[in-house]
């Protein structure tokens, strides 16, 4: 978005500085989680300090409702262990609260992926964490480790640059508070804003790259509720037609229904074509909202609740839908604003569009975001570019600091959630210092040399973000240990710490 109405000079004051840290991460995703405390974890002596700008930790997880944490791409449907890690640990934290899938469970007692003794033993990339429990887990794990947490404080600036290194280092931020504006120093900072906000304010388009095709799309989930779960899998396996069934096998999903276990449904055109008979103004309104336009039913449920009528057990499931999806700048806040505003109104028309499926005749809508999600943002200038070849060849690195699947790329093919090797130079800033990347946004070839942005797509797995958030941590660590800068990190020692914090750095036999 080009300025349209001139410009006004900011004038010079004061800013009082809130805090002087050893290590300062910003944002407070899971993957932010993962860096501040695997950082503690790897140096007990430095002081750490998440910039939060909700007041919750958690991030897209909790505001998109992204609470699908795909442990398949921790063990894949070969049974093969892609990761551990933080990643495993914040899973296992969030289950033994008692409120998500059991399949997580499952996986975490030895069980599968492949499960024995079902007809589908696929583990799928949508099982739902409790949303509530991950606030929590999140909160408790800093607290265990000794991080501290600055909450409704927005990242707006990087502190003015110094070259004591060689390389400009912005020694801290600039965020705006309920109280004003203050700035917050440190040696090391660890971007997990998921937008590469930090290198953009250091170094603009010499260190970042804003994508010129919109590949990947803003979208955000819903949740609908109160929807009958037995009629509604007598309408799955009446119909029997979808790009996506889970489980394939209608006495397994009835199990599941049974057991609380998700089920997932993607297609149902014939519904859709039933809601355009009755009421064609729902998609035509739906159309005119500049959405991509709606094609399926995106079906998972992420609770179930039992109920007894008169001594016959009912089961009543909420489900996550799929959203609306924009394919406009997600950098241009008067788009992201357009996409915010219509995404609203297209959930709650979908909602009604909903009622025609089976089952569904009495539900309603239970949850919408508080932000919608991006996929693709702003790419860093790293040291290193992954690439497509890298990604789909199962590349293998000498500066490993854990394996990706692929996440979409790799989802039902079991030879693609082989893996490949994720470089510790995709996290190091090309000419930055005092930096590195965590959370989606990492070093990946852009859309000059792959229009398809598969690397990217291939990164933005929850999996994978936290698999290179602990990493940064970990490396961020040792820079305050021995007084060096990220681009100098020995990787020997790097691997070294990141075994002892159980992650994956070796391909599966």
């Amino acid at each position: 978005m080009a300025p349209s109405h001139g410009v006004i000079m900011e004038p010079e004051k004061e800013i009082p500085v809130l805090r002087e840290v050893d290590i300062l991460v910003i944002g407070g995703s899971q993957s932010g989680v993962a860096a501040a405390a695997c950082a503690r974890r790897a140096n007990k002596n430095a002081s750490v300090l998440i910039v939060e700008q909700n007041g919750y930790l958690g991030g897209q997880s909790v505001s998109g409702l992204v609470v699908h944490y795909e442990f398949r791409e921790h063990t894949n449907n070969k049974g093969q262990v892609i990761a551990k890690g933080i990643g495993k640990e914040i899973i296992e934290r969030v289950v033994s609260k008692g409120h998500s899938d059991p399949l997580f469970q499952e996986w975490l007692d030895g069980k599968g992926p492949p499960f024995k003794n079902v007809p589908d033993g696929r583990a799928h990339g949508d099982i739902p964490l409790d949303v509530n429990d991950i606030k929590l887990a999140l909160l408790e794990l800093c607290e265990e480790t000794g991080v501290e947490i600055l909450l409704h404080a927005k990242a707006v600036a990087a502190l003015p640059l110094e070259e004591s290194s060689g390389f400009p280092a912005s020694r801290g931020v600039f965020v705006e508070t309920i109280n004003g504006r203050f700035a917050i120093k440190a040696r090391v900072i660890i971007d997990c804003s998921a937008n590469a906000d930090v290198a953009w304010w250091v170094g603009g388009p010499d260190a970042v790259h804003v994508p010129g095709v919109n590949v990947m799309s803003m979208q955000a989930y819903a949740w609908i509720e109160n929807v009958d779960l037995e009629a509604f899998v007598d309408g799955v396996w009446k119909q029997k037609s979808f790009q996506v069934l889970y489980p394939n096998d209608e006495k397994q999903m009835r199990d599941h229904v049974h057991q609380g276990k998700t089920i997932i449904t993607r297609g149902w055109t014939r519904t859709l074509d039933e809601v355009y008979d009755h009421e064609p103004e729902l998609i035509d309104t739906y159309d005119e909202l500049g959405t991509i336009p709606q094609i399926y039913f995106w079906l998972k449920t992420v609770k179930t609740t039992r109920v007894d009528c008169d001594g016959k057990m009912k089961y009543i499931g909420t489900f996550a839908i799929e959203g609306p999806q924009f394919r406009d700048s997600q950098v241009d806040p008067l788009a992201v604003t357009r996409a915010e505003i219509n995404q609203l109104k297209g959930v709650h028309l979908q909602a009604r569009m909903h009622r025609y499926l089976p089952g569904w005749e009495n539900a309603r809508l239970d949850r919408t975001v508080s932000r919608i999600g991006f996929r693709q943002t702003r790419i860093p200038r790293g040291i290193y570019k992954l690439t497509k070849d890298d990604v789909i060849g199962h590349g293998r690195f000498d500066d490993v600091i854990g394996r990706g699947s692929g996440h979409d790329i790799g989802r039902g093919n079991p030879e693609a959630e082989f893996g490949y090797d994720i470089p510790y130079r995709i996290l190091v800033p090309e000419a930055i210092d005092g930096l590195l990347f965590g959370a989606r946004c990492v070093s990946v070839e852009d859309e000059t040399t792959d229009d398809m942005l598969t690397a990217l797509n291939a990164h933005r797995g929850i999996s994978t973000s936290m698999i290179v958030s602990q990493a940064a941590g970990v490396a961020a660590a040792l820079c305050i240990k021995t007084g060096i800068e990220p681009r100098q990190v020995n990787i020997g020692l790097l691997q070294e710490e990141l075994r002892k914090q159980d992650v994956i750095l070796d391909p599966p036999s």
